[in-house]
């Protein structure tokens, strides 16, 4: 009986210790922009982590960055720009797209931070020229590396 109940922990131990290498070889691997994108795999980020927080490794770091980057391209899909450059939303919500309220929150007051400096410019007559919201934009978001 004693003998059965050392198998069966060394069993147990065993498969602890895969499952426990399966996590660090999982979190070892960052997903590309692209990746999440593709996924349309809620993405729980919270934007003020990044300005915050102190990463662990440069992997994690990386890996919020990734985040934050698909945030940008499903937030900016579903947006369209006039020829002066102010930019509308189409969307109400971060669960239209898959991402966290302070991601979307975020992209917002971003989007209206832009808005109110074109029209500042186009107020006082400054030449100015603006970063298009078209498919170049998208690509260079789906391979930022």
């Amino acid at each position: 009986m004693k003998l059965k109940s050392i198998l069966l922990s060394l069993i147990w131990l065993g498969i602890c210790s895969c499952n426990s290498s399966q996590v660090v070889t999982n979190q070892s691997s960052i997903k590309t922009v692209k990746e999440y994108v593709e996924s349309n795999e809620f993405i729980d980020v919270i934007p003020e982590e990044m300005t915050q927080a102190t990463f662990y490794s440069k992997q994690d770091e990386k890996a919020h960055l990734y985040k934050m980057m698909a945030v940008m391209y499903r937030f900016y899909k579903h947006c369209s720009m006039d020829e002066a450059g102010i930019i509308t939303c189409n969307i109400s919500s971060g669960k239209e797209i898959n991402v966290s309220e302070e991601a979307f929150d975020m992209r917002v007051k971003e989007m209206n931070s832009w808005n109110n400096r074109i029209r500042e410019k186009v107020r006082n007559g400054v030449k100015y020229k603006v970063v298009r919201i078209d498919d170049k934009y998208f690509e260079n978001l789906l391979n930022f590396r």
